[in-house]
């Protein structure tokens, strides 16, 4: 077991987040690769949820919280709210 500080733990969410994005945004080559990136998305999302829970935090609420205050670059708002605490 790897042993993280909150901090450290956000900033693993926020990469994963990207990386899921990405993967969102990606246009597979044919149904199994999609199959798979699917899976890679789900797992994503998983261990994100993993680390909020370790952490004692919800990414995707701060990415909501800084949605509706501003709209042109959530990830950076979300990075910036959860430096603060």
């Amino acid at each position: 077991m790897v042993k993280v500080n909150e901090k450290d733990a956000r900033l693993i969410c926020e990469c994963l987040n990207i990386a899921k994005q990405y993967l969102e945004e990606s246009t597979p080559a044919n149904e199994p690769t999609k199959a798979a990136i699917n899976k890679k998305i789900n797992d994503i999302y998983e261990l994100i949820k993993k680390i909020e829970k370790y952490a004692g935090y919800d990414f995707f609420k701060q990415i909501d919280k800084c949605s509706k205050k501003r709209s042109d670059d959530i990830a950076e708002e979300a990075m910036i709210l959860s430096s603060r605490k």
